[in-house]
């Protein structure tokens, strides 16, 4: 499993690098790549701190293996009335 704020969209070389669909990734096995946990339409993550989010998810969650996703989701809700973060937390439930 892999989770982070890459800062970046889907659609850009980043993600493609991982999910082997760069151009410089054609000859590597795809037993390695990983795949997204949200499908399109992608939810966006950063809504700094207003808590309107933008189209763009730049935080992922990416998975390989015998893994299934079975729940993800995109927290939105306030703690004590204020967002902990710029970008709205992920989560997903995997089954094993």
């Amino acid at each position: 499993i892999l989770v982070g704020d890459f800062n970046c969209e889907p659609s850009k070389p980043c993600q493609k690098v991982f999910t082997g669909e760069h151009q410089d990734t054609v000859n590597i096995p795809d037993s390695g790549y990983f795949k997204p946990v949200f499908p399109e339409p992608y939810p966006g993550t950063h809504h700094g701190f207003s808590g309107q989010a933008g189209e763009n998810q730049i935080d992922w969650i990416m998975y390989r293996g015998n893994l299934k996703p079975i729940k993800r989701g995109v927290i939105r809700d306030k703690f004590s009335g204020f967002y902990p973060s710029d970008h709205f937390p992920l989560y997903a439930v995997f089954e094993l």
